[in-house]
């Protein structure tokens, strides 16, 4: 057996949607968000949770490409793990086909990956599809045994319960515009809004996070603000409202601070509805949740709509509604 030492994370660089923007027009801004520490934002959780499903002794470094240059001429690393959203993928790919002919070992992992399996296999020694608790441990434990397989899924979806509290401390050594204060509460949504990828990585059911979990990661957070990563947090229906309402209520509730998330501006809708981003049904109705979540410290959220077949009015009508009611509250 060979032991693991140690796993160097990558986050790939990547052109923002501002740069695009800033392509087409001359109106828009051309500032460089990422080159300045006061609007450089943290990485995401993927790297903190797989770090605190690795083994201790086993030795961690993190490189945002972002800011820094991966030094070719000093790779010390077992594995090389990138994590590839689909604006990541070419940048990410040249890194990876960079570091396999220097014969190192390549792991690729993310929400691309998961659409795109086969193609990342072309520039990597391993590719991860979907969730990967689980199937983390079993990679590293391959490693050590020399049995790498081309492909790590799980057979069903991960529990929440063991999803870990995440180690943000690998994202220390670099100055971000606040410290890492993504929290996550829940995988999966039901809806299906056009050009969405999470029902397909992560399952159309959602799962919830154990409330006890949540206050203990809660407990001993990073940051005075949290930004609540679930795509959709808030949904009605006996099935989902309880926990978005015990959540708000509990006394380590990540509303305690203040705190933004995502969410939609309707109800689930009927699948002969032509609006593809219905979102938000609160808790119990669109009014009832506006006064619990920003009377416990929740004053903003991020809601994106965009349709496919509806009429803009019909679209526009709806946010409007729900805007009147949140303002009301």
């Amino acid at each position: 057996m060979r032991k693991l030492r140690k796993i160097q994370f990558i986050y790939p660089k990547f052109r923002r949607f501002y740069q695009v923007l800033a392509e087409w027009s001359p109106l828009f801004r051309t500032t460089d968000y990422e080159a300045d520490a006061r609007t450089r934002t943290p990485p995401c959780l993927a790297f903190p949770i797989l770090a605190a499903l690795t083994p201790s002794d086993v030795e961690i470094a993190f490189l945002d490409d972002r800011i820094d240059q991966l030094d070719m001429a000093r790779l010390d690393a077992d594995l090389y793990c990138l994590h590839v959203k689909t604006e990541m993928a070419p940048r990410a790919y040249q890194l990876a086909d960079a570091l396999r002919a220097a014969g190192r070992t390549v792991v690729l992992g993310g929400l691309h990956t998961t659409y795109q399996p086969e193609e990342a296999k072309q520039h990597a020694d391993v590719v991860f599809i979907g969730d990967g608790e689980g199937t983390w441990q079993e990679m590293l434990a391959d490693y050590e045994r020399d049995a790498l397989k081309p492909f790590y899924r799980r057979a069903h979806p991960v529990d929440m319960r063991e999803v870990p509290i995440p180690d943000r401390h690998i994202y220390d050594r670099y100055a971000y515009s606040n410290p890492v204060n993504y929290l996550q509460v829940s995988r999966g949504c039901m809806l299906t809004c056009a050009g969405c990828p999470i029902p397909f990585a992560y399952g159309n059911r959602i799962r919830f996070r154990p409330l006890d979990l949540v206050e203990r990661e809660l407990q001993a957070f990073p940051a005075s603000t949290i930004y609540i990563t679930d795509d959709n947090l808030f949904f009605t229906g006996e099935r989902y409202a309880p926990y978005t309402d015990e959540l708000l209520g509990s006394p380590a509730k990540p509303t305690s601070r203040r705190s933004t998330t995502s969410c939609t501006t309707d109800s689930p809708p009927a699948p002969s509805t032509a609006i593809s981003h219905p979102w938000i049904g609160f808790a119990a109705s669109t009014t009832s949740i506006g006064r619990p979540a920003s009377k416990s410290g929740c004053p903003s959220t991020w809601a994106p709509i965009s349709t496919i077949g509806a009429s803009p009015t019909r679209c526009c009508g709806s946010c409007a509604r729900w805007m009147r009611s949140w303002s009301s509250s």
